[in-house]
């Protein structure tokens, strides 16, 4: 096991560190995942796709994890080097666009073992838990959207 994640043994036994390090992680919308994106890397989760189509702006500073250099950054690239700064061995496939449809992301949440859903509330959102359910892909949703 790599030296960052020596202490992990303490509260994560070694069968499931190496799970971790072969799961692939999709985040759908990387600001208010950006916090949970960095807590998986320092965990040892190395595999990852970051999908988002906004830019930081300085109204995300006080909820997303963001600095203020990130402002006026692509969020996709802001996260990716925050995590490449963590760990410089992950693996991390980055779609800098608003989702529009699932068939956009499809190849993508086929293939992850955990899906990140912080899409924007609508038809969307909602799609994607639905299908990806009914497919047994654990999908978090780290917000509430008010149903």
């Amino acid at each position: 096991m790599k030296a960052i994640f020596s202490r992990n043994h303490f509260y994560i036994n070694p069968a499931l560190q190496a799970r971790i390090a072969t799961a692939k992680i999709a985040f759908l919308g990387t600001g208010l995942a950006s916090t949970l994106a960095e807590v998986m890397v320092r965990t040892g989760f190395i595999n990852f796709f970051l999908c988002d189509g906004d830019l930081v702006e300085i109204s995300n500073l006080n909820r997303q994890n963001f600095i203020q250099s990130d402002i006026g950054k692509k969020k996709v690239s802001s996260l990716k080097s925050r995590l490449h700064a963590i760990n410089p061995d992950i693996s991390c496939t980055c779609l800098d666009e608003r989702i529009k449809s699932l068939q956009q992301i499809e190849n993508e949440l086929n293939e992850a073992d955990i899906i990140i859903n912080t899409v924007d509330c609508g038809p969307l959102y909602f799609d994607i838990i639905e299908t990806y359910r009914k497919n047994n892909k654990l999908i978090i949703c780290p917000f509430n959207p008010g149903f």
